[in-house]
């Protein structure tokens, strides 16, 4: 049982063989991962029932509680609720344009409809960690006003309980497993929310919606000469901000010629990217680690300009060849035992 009255269910017995790393811990199994056929995820075993998802409901509802509530002991108050609503009104003008000056006619992108793709939060009923992860999920879904039928959701472990509980919400379930590569509407603006997913992952998405107008939609990136022409463009040309891991720590804690070989697409895009931090929570407060390392990213037209747009990047590889499907093919085998193992030790306990 954890400090805050729930229990965790732990893995006995086999131990996978890539171990998790700090940024994982405390998820039951590896993050949103590949599989090189894109076939739809067939790990839904067991059944769920109203009690577990009344219960999954509860534990929700005290995490945010947990989330939300001022700290009174700290004299300090809550730092994270504070500033959000201040940090998400910057999301807001970024994915609408307001936030690009150097173009009034950007500013015709507020019509446009907004969405989330949420990959990677990982198994709800058993983690704290994406517990949190889905209370803020909720929260942005608020903050932007966003329709609940406008967001989507996929993890390839997701169990029935989790499955029952997004469609309580209204989100809509991506049907499967896309390994990252899931190709954005140009008619949405989009908040990429990935929590904590594998740098591959955030590569293959990237490499997947390699567009200009998608990335950092502007008149000016419409590519015509005629205002009006462009004007009209920009507004069937969708802009993302990327809730995720910062790309950064990926870029610059590995030799140049690894990231360009595993990482091309992020390699490419980092240096150009906007940043907007996540509110910071207390030191030592129960929902650090789920939002640990987590920033929103964007590209501003005027960055936009320096990338390469017309070259789409290479499939990542490692140093032995080894293309990164086939690489994470092997990491999803080792979170489904893990997960396999924690399942059956929760069933021998029920």
């Amino acid at each position: 049982m954890d400090d805050d009255g729930f229990t965790i269910v732990k893995s006995k017995g086999r131990t996978p063989r890539r171990q998790q790393s700090g940024r994982d811990k405390g998820k039951a199994v590896s993050r949103l991962a590949y599989d090189t056929r894109g076939q739809t995820s067939t790990f839904y075993g067991g059944s769920t029932s109203e009690d577990k998802l009344e219960k999954v409901l509860a534990i929700l509802q005290t995490r945010r509680r947990q989330l939300l509530d001022d700290d009174q002991a700290s004299g300090k108050g809550n730092t994270f609720l504070k500033r959000w609503k201040d940090q998400m009104s910057q999301v807001r003008s970024v994915l609408t344009g307001d936030d690009d000056t150097s173009d009034p006619s950007t500013t015709c992108q507020t019509s446009m409809p907004v969405q989330i793709v949420c990959l990677g939060i990982g198994i709800v009923n058993e983690s704290r960690e994406s517990q949190f992860q889905l209370v803020l999920l909720d929260m942005l879904r608020e903050a932007l006003e966003i329709p609940p039928e406008n967001v989507w959701v996929y993890d390839p472990l997701f169990q029935p309980v989790d499955l029952a509980l997004l469609k309580s919400r209204g989100y809509q379930l991506i049907p499967k497993n896309e390994c990252g590569k899931h190709k954005l509407d140009p008619e949405y603006q989009t908040l990429a929310y990935m929590p904590h997913c594998p740098g591959k992952l955030y590569d293959a998405f990237l490499r997947e919606n390699w567009n200009r107008r998608l990335m950092c939609s502007s008149a000016e990136s419409s590519g015509g000469s005629d205002n009006a022409s462009g004007v009209e463009q920009a507004r069937r040309s969708g802009r993302v901000v990327l809730l995720a891991n910062d790309f950064r720590g990926y870029i610059e804690n590995a030799p140049r010629s690894q990231i360009q070989n595993e990482l091309p697409s992020l390699y490419r895009l980092t240096p150009h990217l906007s940043t907007i931090p996540l509110p910071t929570l207390l030191s030592g407060h129960i929902a650090s680690n789920a939002f640990n390392s987590l920033i929103f990213q964007y590209l501003d037209s005027a960055r936009g300009q320096a990338v390469d747009w017309d070259t789409i990047p290479p499939v990542g590889w490692d140093k032995e060849g080894v293309t990164e499907t086939e690489v994470i093919a092997s990491e999803i085998q080792d979170g489904l035992e893990f997960s396999i193992g924690s399942l059956s030790l929760q069933d021998s306990n029920n």
